[in-house]
């Protein structure tokens, strides 16, 4: 039996805890993280392995089109907090992507 690594992601959830208690709300999004402790109860194979690749592999090129559209903006307007939001906005869209790619994989079935 192959060990689930992609449960461990749940555990970046206690990150949120770290906002109750500093009060900044930015940590709040870390609690979604917790979707990834369903994987616990999955055991890993082949086709998981795949379906973690090809959703990765995606992930990954939102990521990079993501990154290269923020240093663009930044280069334009020449502001450094646009580079804040779309690192965020990079780092929600690279997460989420994957989550719902992996999905997507894993209901499909082949």
């Amino acid at each position: 039996m192959k060990t689930n690594w992609l449960r461990f992601l749940g555990l970046l959830g206690l990150l949120g805890v770290v906002g109750l208690f500093t009060g900044n709300a930015g940590f709040f999004g870390f609690f979604g993280f917790f979707a990834f402790l369903v994987m616990a109860g999955q055991r890993g194979d082949e086709l998981l392995e795949s379906n973690l690749g090809r959703a990765g592999l995606r992930a990954y090129i939102l990521s990079t089109a993501g990154l290269a559209l923020t240093i663009a903006a930044v280069a334009w307007t020449g502001r450094f907090d646009v580079a804040a939001l779309g690192l965020g906005l990079t780092f929600f869209a690279q997460t989420v992507g994957f989550a719902a790619f992996l999905s997507f994989y894993e209901r499909k079935g082949d």
